[in-house]
């Protein structure tokens, strides 16, 4: 019964994309990130090695951003749209996405974002 529980949150959390436990750090692989990679928590966009990380709440209301579509980030509840800088391409938005701390290395091909 315990390995059956065991094996399911492992899987849980490696969909997660590895939360670091005990702290609010994410650790991404840079390879997992094509144009976009939309978390629960957080969003981290490419654009060749440069990468930026923002929380994933539309500066609108609030609601998870689930949906990329045509090179931008799609807010389900009221239409809002946000290119690879966080920037509102649509409204109502009419304020950037809130940036995050993130540290890429090349060495280790991961990408840490301060949650």
């Amino acid at each position: 019964m315990v390995l059956p529980i065991s094996m399911a949150i492992g899987a849980m959390l490696r969909r997660q994309k590895k939360l670091v436990q005990g702290s609010k750090t994410y650790v991404v692989k840079a390879s997992e990130v094509a144009d976009f990679l939309v978390l629960d928590a957080i969003i981290i966009t490419r654009q060749g090695n440069n990468f930026l990380a923002f929380e994933n709440r539309c500066t609108h209301l609030g609601c998870r951003i689930r949906e990329v579509r045509d090179g931008l980030l799609h807010c389900p509840c009221h239409g809002s749209r946000f290119n690879k800088e966080g920037m509102p391409a649509k409204g109502p938005a009419a304020s950037p996405l809130s940036r995050l701390p993130s540290v890429y290395s090349s060495e280790s091909g991961k990408i840490w974002v301060r949650i």
